[in-house]
């Protein structure tokens, strides 16, 4: 390999990695949110009780209308309630 491709391939390298680490570090301080929030919510004693999850984990696909199902999986998946989701997306129907 010629010196000026060496040093072609050599930046395009380093741009690319550059790129993957600052991404990387971006995931890292979404997960850490995610942790940090869950904690927080452990802490406080907002967590669902294990049989309303298992029932609504059960029943998930018979929940209608698409809204509500994605958002009790959303409940689910991130260990929020259903006013915070709602009261996220600026919904005033739960208070």
């Amino acid at each position: 390999m010629s010196p000026a491709l060496a040093r072609i391939a050599f930046s395009m390298a380093a741009a690319i990695l550059g790129f993957s680490f600052k991404n990387a570090l971006a995931v890292e301080k979404i997960h850490h949110d995610l942790y940090s929030q869950a904690l927080a919510t452990l802490k406080s004693g907002r967590d669902l009780p294990t049989e309303i999850m298992a029932v609504l984990s059960a029943n998930l696909d018979s929940l209608h209308p698409a809204e509500v199902r994605t958002a009790t999986q959303l409940g689910i998946d991130t260990g929020r309630r259903p006013e915070d989701i709602l009261n996220g997306c600026g919904s005033s129907a739960v208070s």
